[in-house]
């Protein structure tokens, strides 16, 4: 039995849990189709150069979200910024205290949160926006954060949802989307230019228990 609902640019199919080559001859698609046939694993899948890849469901978080988001947050910062923000600051950061400042800032609309699941779990937020910097036009967007639990780091959910945030933005009309990264956060930075984002060369000291200073990136969308 095979179950797809179609749509742009990913389907729901019933498919193996790991990605499997799509050759173009006859006895690949057979080969596909029989797979998709015998497996019971109901996934989210992009077909895209020949290759099927799992998606993550995401969605926009509402004032209910809160916790879920202060959870994400706290343990994304600590692991993060360890070794780059001193420890009584990390220290400070909790689960409690993330979701009061989430549930405020949604009820009262500061700004606007999603939530990544894998598996059915939440695993990441993203927050977009217009750009706040002063010295940027209205075409610009902004990507203000984005966390991730970091037992799910390096399997490509921040790329979804990196992604998926951008094309939320693009389709606000923004031409360029901006972020702001720690200097010494340098596997954010890495993270950041691998999708395409490049340091405009602003930078901004800002104060987190010391010193700190925050490079701007730039991408065209």
């Amino acid at each position: 039995m095979r179950k797809i609902q179609r749509g742009t640019p990913s389907h729901w199919v019933q498919a193996p849990s790991r990605g499997m080559p799509l050759g173009s001859s006859l006895k690949a698609s057979q080969m596909l189709k029989r797979c998709i046939e015998m497996m019971y694993l109901y996934i989210k899948v992009d077909i895209k150069n020949g290759e099927i890849t799992m998606m993550c469901n995401i969605r926009y978080a509402s004032v209910d979200d809160a916790e879920i988001l202060g959870v994400i947050h706290s343990q994304s910062w600590k692991m993060a910024y360890k070794n780059i923000v001193p420890d009584e600051i990390l220290d400070n950061i909790t689960s409690d205290k993330r979701t009061e400042y989430f549930r405020k800032a949604l009820k009262e609309g500061w700004e606007e949160d999603a939530i990544i699941y894998k598996d059915n779990k939440a695993v990441g937020l993203i927050c977009i926006g217009k750009c706040r910097d002063t010295d940027k036009e209205d075409l610009y967007g902004e990507i203000r954060g984005i966390y991730l639990l970091p037992e799910y780091w390096n399997i490509g959910i921040g790329t979804q949802l990196i992604s998926w945030g951008l094309n939320e933005l693009k389709k606000r009309a923004y031409k360029e989307v901006t972020l702001w990264v720690l200097e010494e956060n340098l596997n954010a930075r890495k993270f950041y230019e691998k999708v395409g984002f490049k340091h405009d060369g602003t930078v901004k000291a800002i104060i987190i228990g010391k010193k700190l200073n925050e490079y701007r990136y730039v991408k065209v969308i």
